[in-house]
């Protein structure tokens, strides 16, 4: 409970704040129902998620931050309901090299608590740290960008070793709707080992958004997961709907999660 307090008060720091800019912050909220085809032997899962973010800059830009307050709630058929706090803070400074090249100095802190239901012999908290760098060069037909974080897993829900990765992305943002990138995963430790590659592509055309993201766990085994997205805007209101059809090709059955939601921005 001390720790949720904690998390409340960052937050309603950051919220009085936009507010005296009055800009960046935006509170919403989201249904959600995983797996409605109860594949796998599993059940559809309602979930409700009421969140607020902040997102500014500062210093002529040189300064991004990001702040993000999510509570969730998940309705499971037969057991309790779980309550969860997801925190998020991430912090860019920007440094120009030459009129059309920045390199990014990134700091991130997630914090995620399980309120409930409490489970004997975990922590009910996880913590992580990911400190990072990226390069990114404009050019004529949009913008390429290499990243390279090291997130530290400093407490952990099972109580598992201290452990961290070494993330690497490599990525496009074109000036006509479409992103991709290429992410390689690396455990660093000897008891968190593991490599996983994930390529993502993104178009977004107006209301419209899809995403289909490829992930390669060895040489056999690949997962594609989709996503198509729609949302409509009014007088500060952002209506969206999605649907994640999540497992492609994977072990198991593939699944479908869709959601609705709902934003409004200052």
């Amino acid at each position: 409970m001390k720790k949720f307090l904690v998390l409340l008060a960052a937050l309603t720091l950051v919220t009085g704040f936009a507010f005296s800019q009055d800009i960046g912050l935006t509170p919403a909220l989201e249904f959600s129902m995983d797996n409605i085809t109860q594949a796998n032997g599993g059940d559809m899962t309602p979930t409700l998620m009421p969140y607020i973010s902040y997102s500014n800059s500062f210093l002529d830009s040189a300064l991004d931050l990001y702040s993000e307050l999510d509570y969730t709630m998940t309705f499971p058929k037969d057991t309790d309901i779980t309550h969860s706090v997801y925190f998020d803070l991430e912090l860019g400074y920007n440094l120009k090299l030459a009129e059309a090249s920045t390199l990014s100095f990134l700091f991130q802190n997630e914090e995620n608590l399980y309120i409930a239901p409490q489970v004997d012999g975990q922590n009910s908290y996880d913590v992580t740290l990911t400190p990072g760098l990226k390069f990114n060069q404009d050019l004529s037909f949009g913008g390429l960008y290499l990243t390279a974080v090291a997130p530290l897993y400093v407490v952990q829900q099972d109580e598992s070793d201290f452990a961290t990765d070494l993330n690497v992305t490599a990525g496009w943002d074109s000036t006509f709707g479409f992103s991709a990138y290429v992410k390689e995963y690396l455990g660093m430790t000897p008891d968190f080992q593991h490599q996983k590659i994930r390529a993502v592509v993104d178009y977004t055309d107006g209301p419209c958004h899809g995403q289909i993201k490829a992930d390669f766990i060895g040489a056999d085994n690949v997962t594609v997961t989709l996503i198509p997205k729609f949302e409509y805007s009014f007088i500060g209101f952002t209506a969206y709907i999605y649907c994640t059809f999540a497992n492609i090709g994977g072990t198991g059955d593939a699944t479908i999660a869709p959601a609705v939601g709902v934003t409004y921005s200052f």
